[in-house]
């Protein structure tokens, strides 16, 4: 795999320097942030009795919600763990859903995956390993494109750029790829795994999103 090159940002501070046409075409794709007006500080308010009650009510909900999203942490991961290991099971058995209710004592929750996973283009021969002659069919490379820093700096380059492009694309920008799964990967990948242990091989180099509880 090709060595990626460490963007640099590089100010632009004259831009008498620069080929009209490159500035008019920086200028007109310049976004411009929005103002932020300075905080003047916070002017405190004796409220009526109506509001106090309210704002002591507010606040002792805001710790019950700690407390319940703090549990709610502590037991997802046996809750997501067992949908997981159902779902792998369905899959290899040729019926993946993306979706499971769950049965508790008094109620139940909805597990819901997603096609969405992280991968590192270091991994991809690991990764190829593991689904074989699969990997171009689940695995795609997207790729993005910039204009190398160096071109802002030289006017001649610029004028140049704004003319052509076409066999001299590599002289003037840089691009970079990423690995990103094909659509229905979750799906499509019990296929060109052989097992369980391939399939959570494959997820250590190819990391699926985690999995919300509704």
């Amino acid at each position: 795999m090709g060595k990626s090159t460490a963007r640099k940002v590089i100010p632009i501070e004259d831009g008498k320097k620069m080929d009209d046409n490159f500035l008019d075409a920086l200028e007109n794709s310049e976004t411009t942030k929005p103002k932020k007006s300075k905080s003047k500080g916070s002017l405190e308010l004796k409220a009526p009795a109506a509001v106090k009650s309210a704002i002591d009510i507010y606040n002792t909900a805001k710790e019950d919600k700690k407390a319940a999203e703090a549990t709610m942490k502590k037991h997802e991961t046996t809750i997501l763990d067992y949908v997981r290991k159902a779902q792998d099971k369905a899959g290899f058995e040729g019926n993946f859903l993306k979706s499971f209710d769950v049965e508790g004592k008094d109620g139940k929750v909805k597990f819901v995956s997603s096609n969405r996973h992280t991968v590192k283009n270091d991994d991809v021969n690991l990764i190829k390993e593991i689904l074989g002659e699969s990997f171009d069919t689940l695995i795609k490379k997207k790729w993005k494109i910039w204009v190398k820093p160096a071109i802002l700096e030289s006017r001649a380059s610029q004028k140049e750029l704004m003319e052509i492009m076409g066999e001299r694309f590599s002289e003037f920008l840089e691009t970079s790829s990423s690995l990103v799964p094909c659509e229905d990967f979750d799906k499509k990948v019990f296929d060109a795994c052989d097992n369980q242990e391939d399939l959570d091989d494959l997820r250590t180099f190819v990391k699926p999103y985690k999995a919300s509880l509704r």
